[in-house]
């Protein structure tokens, strides 16, 4: 009876750490170099196909899990460039992936992030601005573009499309399995069950 007591109890802190693991590789860790790299391959095929010039002001809306403003630091680490979080909880994720990132390579970032509805943004001096967000998040985002953005915006949605404005390119973003692909098998236990859109493995690509 004492051993099974025991193996219970070891087997309850084993189940236990393994959520612990799952919970800090797709909320925390996902998506940020150099531990767990987020479809590095997505993230190239994207640049790939955009514009790439040294712009002024990026905006990144729901960029927490992204790698697309970290990329785009690394080739332009003078453009003003902005992550912008619509709730606290993926706020506060990606201030934690800030950090750890100044950790882990032991230097800075100029990456701001900030706590705002996106229909709440001034995105009237936006260069470039980068949207991983889910369409309920996007209500209204089409129409704030054409009449706030100045002419040359850029735009990529990753996954969604944006309403009420027409793409001019949409590229497949392919589908590979990571080194620690095995981690995320569990990343829907995570997900809200009222959400009914499904991401699409293409980028939408706008422009002003």
């Amino acid at each position: 009876m004492e051993r099974l007591f025991i193996g219970l109890i070891g087997l309850t802190i084993l189940s236990a750490a393994y959520l612990l693991t799952i919970f800090l590789f797709d909320v925390l860790l996902r998506g940020f170099a150099p531990i767990l790299p987020s479809r590095p391959w997505a993230i190239d095929r994207i640049f790939n196909n955009l514009k790439l010039k040294k712009y002024k002001k990026v905006y990144g809306f729901g960029s927490g899990k992204s790698g697309f403003l970290r990329e785009f630091e690394l080739l332009f680490p003078d453009t003003e460039i902005i992550g912008v979080e619509y709730d606290r909880f993926p706020y506060t994720v990606a201030i934690t992936q800030m950090w750890l990132r100044k950790i882990f390579y032991f230097g800075r970032s100029n990456i701001k992030i900030v706590l705002r509805k996106v229909h709440r943004v001034d995105i009237g001096d936006a260069d470039v601005i980068y949207s991983h967000l889910y369409p309920e998040h996007m209500q209204g985002l089409g129409h704030k573009i054409k009449y706030e953005c100045k002419p040359g915006t850029m735009i990529v949605s990753n996954g969604f499309i944006i309403q009420d404005i027409d793409s001019y390119k949409n590229i497949e973003l392919g589908e590979k399995k990571g080194r620690f692909s095995w981690l995320s098998k569990n990343r829907e236990f995570f997900k809200s069950k009222k959400r009914k859109s499904k991401k699409s493995n293409i980028a939408y690509f706008y422009e002003v």
